[in-house]
């Protein structure tokens, strides 16, 4: 390695009559294991809906189109970007309103 560093790793060994800290010592136990799979996979789950609900929006633009009589992209970008802005916007006032009616 370079720096005068040994490639070899030192061990340092604890002093005699102390043990290192076990799980319980250290107030960690089986419940706290990390899983960085499960933290990846929860928002691409809660992602995923809504990446399908706006492809299907994309899909049916062609039929929204010839319905207003209109097949220009740009007219029509304006259903998608308006339906997407409504889609976001509405859960969290709607999830509020559920929890209040919920606690009466």
């Amino acid at each position: 390695m370079p720096d005068g560093f040994p490639s070899e790793r030192i061990l340092v060994k604890p002093p005699p009559g102390q043990d290192t800290p076990t799980a319980a010592a250290s107030g960690l136990s089986g419940a706290s294991v990390r899983r960085p799979g499960l933290v990846l996979a929860l928002p691409a789950m809660a992602t995923f809906p809504a990446s399908l609900d706006l492809l299907i929006v994309d899909v049916a633009l062609d039929p929204i189109g010839r319905g207003i009589g209109t097949r220009d992209l740009s007219d029509l970008s304006w259903i998608r970007n308006g339906y997407a802005i409504v889609f976001a916007a509405l859960p969290v006032p709607a999830g509020r309103r559920a929890d209040r009616l919920r606690t009466e």
